[in-house]
C-alpha cells in the first residue's frame, strides 16, 4: 500500500508564513504515518506532479522552501528522502468518474482504483477530514459512494486505528496469487469458511490486477471474526462504508438469489464487503458469530438489488 498525494489540495491564497507551515505540516504528517505503519504503508508516495515543484501559492512552495535557511535540517532530509522515493503516477479510466463535489478524478481516481489513502496538504476545510466520501459514476452501472481515508495533520485515533487494521504485508506476500490463496485457505484465513462458489471464483475469475484488494478485505474480515466477542455482527467495527447490509425490500424480491446451501444447511445473505479497484466487487458473507467465523459465498460479482435489478451472479 502507498500514499496518494492529493493533487487537489496544493493551492491556497495565503502569506509566506502560512505557506511554510502548510508544507511542514505535510512533511510531519508523512513522517508520522510511515513511522506508525511500520512497513504496512510504503515510503514511496504516488504523485501526479514532482513533489519538489509543488507551490502552495504563486510565490512560495517547495522550490523556495528547500532553500529557506530557517527550515530545520531534519525536515530538509525528510523532504529529500520523500522526493527520492516518489513515483509519478497519472491514472485515467474510461469506465468511471470519481467526484468530490465539483472536483473530479486526478488523485481521487488513483486512490479509489488502488484503494490507497490520500496524503493532503492542509489548505482547505474540505481536506481537513479523516474520511473523504467520493462518488463513483459508472457508464453502465449505478453510481456508488466510496470513502477514502485521508491523512492531513497530526494523527488522530481514527488514523491510528485505520493503520493498525491494515494487514501485514508479509502475510499478503505469502499468498501472491489467487491460486496460492485457494490452496491455503484454512491456513491463510482460519476464521473464514468458503462456499464452493467462492472457491471456484478464486480458481478462475479473480484477476491478479485486483487480487490484493480482495485479499486485503478478506484479511480484515478474518481478523474481525477472530477477535469477535459478541453474539451479533458489528458493522461499525470496520472502515467506513466497507460493509453493506441488504435491504428488506431487496431480500423480499430476490430471496432466492441471496439463499444458498452449505453443508446441507440453508443460509441467507444479509451482508457484503465492498472493494473497488478495476472491478465492482462484493464479498457476500454470513456471520456465524457463535463459531467466530464468516461464511463466504461469493467474491467477484454483485447480486441484484431493488435499485439495480439487472445485476446477477
Amino acid at each position: 500500500m502507498k500514499l496518494v498525494l492529493n493533487d487537489k489540495s496544493f493551492f491556497k491564497e495565503c502569506d509566506k508564513s502560512i505557506a511554510k507551515i502548510i508544507l511542514e505540516v505535510f512533511l510531519h504528517t508523512y513522517h508520522d504515518v510511515i513511522k506508525l505503519a511500520k512497513g504496512k504503508i510504503d515510503r514511496a508516495v504516488l504523485s501526479s506532479q514532482k513533489i519538489e515543484t509543488i507551490m502552495v501559492n504563486d510565490s512560495y512552495g517547495f522550490p523556495v522552501w528547500r532553500n529557506d535557511r530557517s527550515v530545520d535540517l531534519e525536515l530538509i532530509r525528510l523532504f529529500r528522502s520523500l522526493c527520492e522515493r516518489q513515483e509519478l503516477n497519472v491514472v485515467t479510466n474510461d469506465t468511471c468518474e470519481v467526484s468530490f463535489g465539483a472536483i473530479k478524478d486526478g488523485s481521487l481516481l488513483t486512490a479509489v482504483l488502488k484503494e490507497y489513502p490520500l496524503l493532503s496538504f492542509k489548505t482547505d476545510e474540505k481536506w481537513e477530514n479523516t474520511n473523504i466520501d467520493v462518488t463513483i459514476t459508472y457508464i453502465d452501472k449505478p453510481s456508488e459512494i466510496i470513502t477514502i481515508h485521508n491523512f492531513y495533520n497530526e494523527l488522530k485515533q481514527d488514523d491510528i486505528d485505520w493503520i493498525n487494521a491494515l494487514p501485514n504485508e508479509e502475510h499478503l506476500e505469502k499468498y501472491p496469487t489467487p491460486l496460492d490463496l485457494k490452496n491455503n485457505l484454512t491456513v491463510a484465513l482460519p476464521n473464514l469458511l468458503f462456499h464452493d462458489t467462492a472457491i471456484k471464483q478464486l480458481a478462475s475469475e479473480v484477476q491478479n490486477s485486483w487480487y490484493r484488494l480482495l485479499f486485503n478485505k478478506l484479511i480484515i474480515l478474518n481478523d474481525y471474526f477472530n477477535k469477535a466477542n459478541t453474539d451479533h455482527f458489528e458493522k461499525d467495527k470496520f472502515p467506513p462504508r466497507m460493509i453493506g447490509e441488504e435491504s428488506d425490500a431487496t431480500i423480499a424480491r430476490f430471496r432466492s438469489k441471496y439463499t444458498f446451501i452449505y453443508n446441507e444447511e440453508p443460509y441467507l445473505i444479509r451482508f457484503h464487503a465492498r472493494y473497488t479497484g478495476n472491478s465492482m466487487g462484493r464479498i457476500y458473507f454470513v456471520p456465524l458469530m457463535e463459531q467466530k467465523k464468516g461464511l463466504i459465498y461469493s467474491l467477484t460479482t454483485k447480486l441484484p438489488t431493488v435499485s439495480d435489478p439487472k445485476l446477477d451472479i
